[in-house]
């Protein structure tokens, strides 16, 4: 597989993979039929949809190996900490608070590169944003999107750790 920076890539480039669009429109799929996609699901995503390429991930750190290493030796512990919140915000039915939690989650989570579990993050941020209050109600006590958030995370870990030679 050929590595290019964000910098060398032509105008005709889709930035956003193909496999990236069918396991987020899976996992919309299943939200939209009244439940999240069974974790099962997940083993038949292709890694590259899960994170981004070693060399995005590289170029957005300046290069610096380093730096992206010791930001993943603490990535799951903070991700996994934000999903204790968002479970309390979910108890407290608190579309709001959750929706904090959950743009938290996006953005830390595209920064690394984990870019399935940052578009899924966003996905129901948007839906507790703009959602009724009875589908803000229903996501909140749907306990299962909190074990997909929580597998895409250990997964997305895994995958940059691997990626970036980090010991587990």
């Amino acid at each position: 597989m050929e590595s290019k920076s964000p910098s060398a890539l032509g105008e005709g480039y889709l930035a956003v993979p193909i496999g990236l669009v069918k396991s987020v429109a899976r996992l919309q799929g299943h939200l939209i039929s009244g439940g999240a996609a069974s974790l099962m699901s997940l083993r038949e995503v292709d890694y590259g949809s899960v994170v981004e390429s070693f060399e995005f991930i590289k170029f957005r750190f300046g290069g610096n190996l380093g730096l992206i290493k010791n930001v993943l030796n603490s990535f799951a512990a903070s991700q996994l900490n934000q999903l204790e919140r968002l479970s309390d915000f979910s108890k407290h039915r608190d579309p709001v608070g959750a929706a904090a939690v959950l743009h938290a989650m996006r953005g830390t989570c595209g920064t690394m590169g984990a870019q399935l579990l940052s578009t899924f993050a966003g996905e129901l941020e948007h839906r507790l944003i703009h959602d009724d209050e009875e589908s803000q109600l229903y996501l909140l006590a749907d306990e299962s999107l909190v074990d997909l958030l929580r597998e895409l995370i250990v997964f997305s870990d895994k995958i940059l750790k691997n990626m970036f030679d980090v010991s587990v």
